[in-house]
């Protein structure tokens, strides 16, 4: 089979080529050497490096997520006190209205009792009015109705066609309510907005004759919300149910966009605090606390801006979140360098003789390995140890090789002396002999010998002892058979065409011995009586695979006997060489031999091949004298 030679170019194993032994800065940045194809689709994941810090990765998660859900749980807690914090806040605020509302239900209640009030005589029940009103400033006005809603007595002057009939707060007293807050209404009598307070009047047998009402200004409950809360809070104020401030006309316009929406409003009206976290109508996102004054009338609201309230919180939560993470990609960044000094390192540093040794430099041994852990320094105390047991069995093979070596050479150097001197006995037989047929019997024989003596010849004058140039070889059998056929002065005319490859003796004693039998009876039977011609062998590349050789001559061409010798030769030769050959005739002949274990493939020839006998180029004409 045909084999590539290697190249003078890499070097022999008596000789690896030196190298320097690496330095660790070097190593620690050498490249990764290249993947296998079905390791380079995940090279990283499957990394040491990579494969350490997944692991620590996966350690550390369950600490950094306990850490953020505390954080998160810390974050709300801190919520929910400020949220409780606020409505205590607002209820607290909110005291002084109620401590107003609640004056006066008192005064109406103790002014009820009177018989002159609840009796509505005059002017009795004027002086009752007016000796009680003269020690209240929060209040606007008090008057007494009879049951149709007309005044009766009042502190201040009513107009007299002025009635209370239509008030709902009136109709929830004649429907028995013991008392009762309205909401914001006119007043009658001062044309402002005020809020009605009312009890029912009884007499002795508790019929009711009436009712007696107190009158709040709006604009004094505003104004106790403003004094006592503006100071601690972003604003505060008394809403009614329609989301509208009490005494509205005295706020700033800037005010009203600070109040949320009045559906989100209405939804957090009730009877119990809440909170509201909402954007005011300017935007701006606030903790509304809500307390109710008078249940579905009247509510105190304060206001913080939300980044005022919950700053820190957040800070707390932002701090709690960031810091268990960073301390998790610090553990990763730290397990990184590490791995890169301690491990990878080192790895790569010893990497680098392994892979010196495994080209054949067992010279060098790893230094500067002091710094390194223990576990990498008796690993180089190993590797040291391993380069000088290899270095010396690699010494005793190559002993052992080149004897081989001898002792092959020698083998086939003895082998072509005794075919020679096989072939000079036949050569001293054919001169004893006179009859021309035997003579040529012992000339074919020594045809075959002599094509068997080179192929030893020439494997022992090669550097490489498996492999044989068939290009050399086989013009060396034609210069031969030239020489030793040359007993007519009349030439005939040899081409050849051969091309460079490399066959082992296998393949090239069958080929030589089948081009030695077809060229020695073109030779000898194609031109007869001095006639001239050409004999041509051409080697090509078949299309199906394998090779083809062609020998062909322009001779007479007469089909010599099936049954004779050398055609038995040249048939069992080709089907040695595993495949056929098929002879053509007249004009000529052309012989050609199928040779499906030859593969040319354009190989050139090697650097190293041995020198050929007697070199001859592909296409050169040989002049042969006729037999």
């Amino acid at each position: 089979m045909p084999t590539e030679r290697p190249s003078a170019s890499q070097p022999s194993p008596e000789t690896p080529p030196p190298a320097a032994a690496p330095d660790i800065d070097d190593a620690a940045a050498d490249p990764a050497e290249p993947l296998p194809a079905r390791e380079a689709i995940l090279p990283t994941v499957r990394s040491l490096r990579w494969s350490l810090l997944g692991l620590l990765a996966l350690a550390t998660v369950p600490a950094t997520i306990l850490m953020i859900v505390q954080a998160t749980s810390e974050y709300y807690r801190d919520r929910q006190d400020i949220e409780r914090s606020l409505l205590r806040v607002a209820q607290i605020a909110a005291s002084e209205e109620r401590d107003l509302i609640s004056g006066a239900k008192q005064v109406l209640v103790a002014l009820a009792t009177q018989p002159a009030v609840y009796e509505l005589r005059q002017p009795q029940c004027d002086q009752a009015v007016h000796n009680v009103f003269l020690g209240l400033q929060a209040f606007e006005n008090i008057a007494a109705f009879d049951r149709e809603g007309h005044p009766v007595c009042s502190e201040k002057e009513i107009p007299a066609n002025a009635t209370i009939a239509h008030r709902d707060w009136y109709k929830e007293i004649l429907a028995g309510a013991d008392f009762v807050v309205s909401e914001r209404v006119i007043s009658a009598i001062t044309g402002q907005e005020v809020i009605t307070a009312a009890v029912p009047l009884h007499d002795k047998s508790g019929n009711l004759t009436g009712v007696l009402d107190i009158t709040i200004g709006t604009g004094w409950l505003a104004y106790l919300s403003r004094i006592s809360k503006d100071d601690d809070f972003s604003f505060s104020a008394l809403i009614a149910t329609d989301g509208q401030p009490l005494d509205a006309q005295h706020f700033d316009p800037e005010f009203f966009a600070k109040l949320p929406p009045q559906e989100k409003l209405a939804a957090a009206q009730g009877s119990e605090p809440a909170v509201l976290m909402t954007e005011g109508r300017d935007g701006v996102k606030r903790a509304f606390a809500i307390t109710p004054l008078v249940r579905d009338k009247l509510y105190l609201l304060i206001a913080h801006e939300e980044s005022d309230l919950f700053g820190w919180a957040r800070f707390d939560l932002l701090t709690g979140l960031v810091f268990p993470v960073a301390i998790w990609l610090a553990a990763l960044i730290c397990l990184w360098i590490g791995i890169q000094h301690l491990v990878l390192r080192w790895l790569k540093y010893l990497g680098r003789f392994a892979r010196a040794y495994g080209d054949g430099n067992f010279d060098l041994r790893p230094e500067n390995i002091e710094q390194a852990p223990g576990e990498f320094r008796r690993l180089a105390q190993a590797m040291s140890v391993m380069a000088a047991g290899i270095e010396r069995h690699t010494d005793e093979l190559q002993q052992a090789l080149v004897e081989k070596s001898w002792l092959i050479r020698e083998i086939h150097h003895r082998v072509k002396n005794n075919l020679q001197i096989v072939s000079s006995l036949f050569n001293l037989q054919m001169r004893r002999i006179s009859d021309p047929a035997q003579r040529a019997v012992f000339a074919d024989a020594q045809s075959r010998l002599n094509a068997l003596e080179l192929v030893h010849r020439t494997l022992y004058e090669a550097e490489n002892l498996k492999e044989i140039n068939l290009r050399i070889f086989l013009s060396e059998i034609v210069t031969q058979l030239i020489e030793f056929r040359a007993l007519r002065r009349d030439t005939v005319v040899l081409r050849h065409d051969l091309p460079e490859v490399w066959v082992d003796p296998d393949m090239a004693v069958p080929l030589g011995l089948l081009v030695t039998e077809v060229v020695t009876n073109s030779l000898k039977h194609a031109f007869p009586g001095g006639r001239r011609g050409v004999v041509e062998l051409e080697l090509t590349a078949a299309p199906e695979g394998g090779s083809v050789l062609v020998i062909r001559d322009d001779g007479v061409g007469q089909e010599p006997e099936a049954t004779g010798f050398g055609s038995q030769l040249i048939g069992a030769f080709a089907r040695q060489l595993g495949g056929e050959a098929k002879a053509a005739y007249g004009p000529g002949m052309t012989m050609t031999v199928r040779v499906p274990g030859l593969n040319l493939g354009g190989e050139a020839p090697p650097p190293d091949s041995s020198e050929p006998l007697r070199p001859e180029p592909a296409g050169e004409v040989i002049a042969v004298p006729a037999s």
